[in-house]
């Protein structure tokens, strides 16, 4: 595999600014002004439902409080496994909206995959769908939190040690 380097000059930084370009706005600032100014307007469909900029700032900023609730502080690192669905848009702006940073993991990897994930990445929490009898997702990380948590996180255990406790989309 080789490698990608991409070359920017720090020089440019003011031409972008003064074309309008870049700001300093962040996600949650877009996801305010949206809110504010176009808050009836949909900002999300999927799968026969919608939600309106202001019902997506509702979503975002109940899970953003969640996060907090769980101690998530800027800069730590929140590992997020779903599939394509609504939540992982809420996921990816609640953890950007408190400064945190969003590992992914991909909806295949189980068991190996994800402790070598979890435990390079240094996610201090996870967000992943609930059990279900074809796919016991939770259960899963559940064990693999456990397996991995003593040995990488001096913060401590996971905060759930069941899986009717583990974080879930619903």
């Amino acid at each position: 595999m080789g490698t990608v380097h991409i070359s920017f000059d720090p020089a440019n930084s003011a031409a972008y600014r003064a074309g309008g370009y870049w700001n300093d706005e962040v996600l949650a600032d877009w996801l305010r002004r949206n809110c504010n100014t176009r808050g009836d307007r949909v900002a999300l469909r999927s799968a026969g439902q919608s939600w309106s900029h202001g019902e997506l700032q509702v979503e975002v900023a109940r899970l953003a409080n969640a996060l907090i609730a769980q101690g998530i502080a800027r800069g730590e690192v929140v590992a997020v496994q779903l599939p394509n669905i609504p939540q992982f848009i809420f996921a990816y702006l609640a953890i950007a909206s408190i400064g945190a940073v969003m590992q992914t993991v991909h909806m295949a990897y189980r068991g190996g995959d994800c402790e070598a994930l979890l435990a390079h990445s240094g996610a201090v929490a996870l967000i992943c769908m609930g059990d279900s009898p074809e796919a016991p997702v939770a259960s899963m990380f559940v064990a693999t939190w456990a397996a991995i948590a003593t040995r990488c996180w001096p913060r401590a255990s996971p905060a759930t040690s069941d899986s009717s406790t583990a974080c879930s989309t619903s």
